[in-house]
């Protein structure tokens, strides 16, 4: 019965994502019914997706659908965080979009949106990796036309053309290449094959093993590979920055657990250098979050720092594994509990960053202020988010956090004491940017000219993840990420010793202190509400010692923290040095000297005669009224014609472009033919 209703469910979210791709093509011409139309079918997919996932978690069962695709409690944990990402963003962007009527393509976005989350969940759930793959690649060139939409701002086609190099000289090159050398040495790509094949003598091993390791720590923003990021989410739109962060960095995380360690044995030398990045990540990120007076800059070097405090349990729990079993469960229940903790939090405040966008046009901190008066959920939101990301009870980030810390103090050597130590050393700083963040929320001393007011549709989105923040905070669910990392470490591992270590891991005074957190709110609103209308006596704000006039001090975000700012400025000033020299002046030189030029003006050649063909196609076919096709019909397959054309300009804005993208399709053609050699 359960196994009927898991078929029943997915044949449900793959049915709806169609019908979203479908009716976004199909209602093309109307930029307001082409985006709900599409993102109603995506809520729906994206609710199948959450129920189906859910009772894999719940059951603990495992389900294999077509022999290429299965669902087992680790994957299905995956398939949550997308699902309730999907739910939140497919109700916020109805409303959010109007403000990009003028660049029209509203289409485009709902097929992209579409696209980028079936993706996600298709490539969690493949037993196969040319399917991964496959998958992995629609993800990343959904993604970058999402995120070059507004391409006529320079800043945000800089971010397009930096995202799509990085993601092609670093997430799609490794990855394929590392792929072709597994096939070419095993003769599968089935990951169940492969778990019992890998011979970790193997040089293409090893290879293969390193240029899969650099593409998903790329995809996960790991220093020093996150330089993408921060320019990436901020080009953005506010509810496609939610699913970068919330879910798409994820993904790196799945494959480096659900794929490397899970199936083909890589070195633990690895785990150790992923733990390095991990810890200078968790640094490096929140100096540079603290330092940022732009909302949604702010939250993506958080997304840095924040992927380093998911990945040191992950690693740890990769190292645990050789001599304490029981202790590499809890440090994978507590990586998985934070990363489904921030993938909640992360997608609120950067819906929240989008009412900034929506209410006032900025994401400035300093030009933001009186949201509360624009609308109560927002400000309630930004609040709730922050805290949850501080780690601060009773929300579900303070839970999360308890465990990271918990799991790790549990380690008896001291190398588990030293990274404890620096954890929860490191963990202030994230309480300060938190606030940084916060801070217009609660700034009522200006008026601001209001563009637009916040209507239902995003309200409710940014409901969804502040309940699921506060419910899960108030009934800890750390046990349930326990019995996933049980399930995942059983096939290795005894059931006594694991089960014996999972329990009383944190304290019982920890899982009540949000109970009591939770009633002392209670109580100091219902004396607040007692003592109304008495009058109030105020006084002057601390000023730490500065002569700053009253009105001025901790008032404007960009005032906060200027001290700490200067003691990292020589190093933050470096390192823009470094990245703008690898990033951007070397590349430039090579492009424009010698062999190079001839390259790029052979395929600007070919680039001018493909954009001309293609747009002459599709002005061709628009010309036709002789279908005799039902008219909706036929204005889908134009409206297909004419994507591909969109695509084409969209994409392939350079010679050096053109190359990239010919080269990724080359190297997916390669691997499509290898499957059919192969079945």
């Amino acid at each position: 019965m359960i196994m009927y209703l898991v078929g029943t469910l997915f044949g449900a979210m793959v049915s709806a994502y169609i019908l979203a791709i479908l009716s976004s093509l199909v209602l093309r011409s109307n930029y307001t019914l082409s985006i709900r139309a599409g993102l109603s079918f995506v809520f729906i997919a994206s609710l199948s997706q959450l129920i189906l996932s859910s009772i894999i978690v719940v059951t603990g069962i495992s389900a294999c659908l077509y022999g290429y695709f299965c669902i087992d409690s680790f994957s299905a944990l995956f398939l949550i965080v997308i699902g309730l990402a999907g739910l939140s963003i497919s109700l916020y962007g109805m409303e959010y979009m109007k403000i990009y009527r003028g660049l029209g393509g509203a289409w485009t976005y709902s097929l992209m949106v579409s696209l980028f989350l079936f993706s996600m969940a298709m490539l969690c759930i493949s037993n196969n990796l040319l399917l991964f793959v496959f998958f992995w690649e629609i993800m990343t060139l959904t993604s970058i036309i999402l995120i070059g939409w507004e391409y006529g701002k320079e800043y945000v086609a800089r971010a397009t053309k930096q995202y799509l190099y990085t993601m092609l000289l670093l997430n799609s090159f490794p990855l394929i290449l590392g792929v072709s050398m597994l096939w070419a040495s095993y003769g599968t790509l089935q990951l169940s094959s492969l778990e019992k094949m890998i011979d970790t003598h193997n040089l293409a091993w090893l290879l293969s093993i390193v240029m899969l390791y650099i593409a998903f720590t790329a995809k996960a923003g790991l220093y020093p590979l996150h330089f993408w990021l921060p320019d990436a989410h901020p080009a953005a739109p506010s509810n496609i920055s939610s699913l970068l962060s919330g879910v798409m960095i994820k993904m790196g995380a799945y494959g480096l657990f659900g794929v490397m360690l899970r199936y083909l044995h890589p070195p633990i030398i690895l785990y150790y250098l992923l733990l390095i990045q991990a810890l200078l990540s968790i640094f490096w990120g929140s100096i540079k979050a603290i330092s940022e007076d732009h909302a949604k800059r702010l939250l993506a070097y958080s997304s840095v720092s924040q992927i380093g405090y998911i990945m040191v349990p992950l690693s740890l729990s990769a190292i645990s594994l050789g001599f304490n079993k029981a202790l590499s469960a809890l440090l994978l229940a507590a990586g998985l509990a934070y990363l489904f903790a921030h993938s909640i939090f992360k997608t609120l405040l950067f819906l929240t960053s989008g009412c900034y966008i929506y209410v006032y046009g900025s994401a400035d901190l300093d030009n933001v202020a009186n949201i509360g008066m624009v609308s109560k959920t927002a400000m309630i939101s930004i609040i709730i988010g922050s805290l949850s990301l501080a780690g601060l009870p009773p929300l579900l980030g303070y839970i999360a956090k308890l465990s990271i810390y918990a799991s790790i103090l549990r380690g008896a050597s001291p190398l588990y004491s030293i990274i404890a130590a620096i954890v929860i050393a490191l963990s202030p700083l994230t309480l300060l940017y938190s606030v940084k963040y916060m801070a217009p929320a609660l700034r009522l001393v200006e008026k601001k000219m209001i563009r637009e007011k916040i209507g239902y549709p995003m309200t409710a989105g940014m409901l969804i993840p502040v309940v699921s923040l506060v419910l899960f905070g108030l009934y800890s669910i750390f046990g349930l990420f326990t019995d996933i990392s049980w399930r995942y470490y059983s096939p290795v591992t005894s059931t006594a010793p694991i089960e014996a270590g999972l329990i009383h891991v944190i304290s019982p005074y920890g899982y009540y202190l949000p109970l009591i957190v939770s009633a002392s709110i209670a109580l100091g609103l219902l004396l607040g509400y007692i003592d109304r209308g008495r009058d109030v006596v105020t006084s002057r704000i601390w000023t730490t010692g500065y002569i700053i006039p009253p009105n001025k001090h901790l008032l404007r975000p960009s005032y906060l923290y200027i001290e700490f700012s200067k003691l990292f400025k020589p190093a933050m000033g470096f390192s823009h040095e470094v990245y703008e020299c690898l990033v951007w002046r070397i590349p430039s030189k090579i492009v424009y000297s010698g062999i190079a030029s001839r390259i790029t003006r052979f395929f600007g050649g070919l680039n001018g005669w493909f954009a001309t063909k293609a747009r002459g196609l599709a002005e061709k076919y628009s010309r036709i009224k002789e279908f005799k096709l039902d008219e909706l019909a036929g204005s889908s397959v134009l409206a297909a014609v004419r994507m591909f054309g969109n695509m084409a300009r969209l994409i392939i804005v350079s010679p050096i472009a053109l190359f990239t993208t010919a080269l990724l399709i080359l190297s997916i053609i390669v691997l499509i033919i290898l499957l059919f050699w192969w079945v």
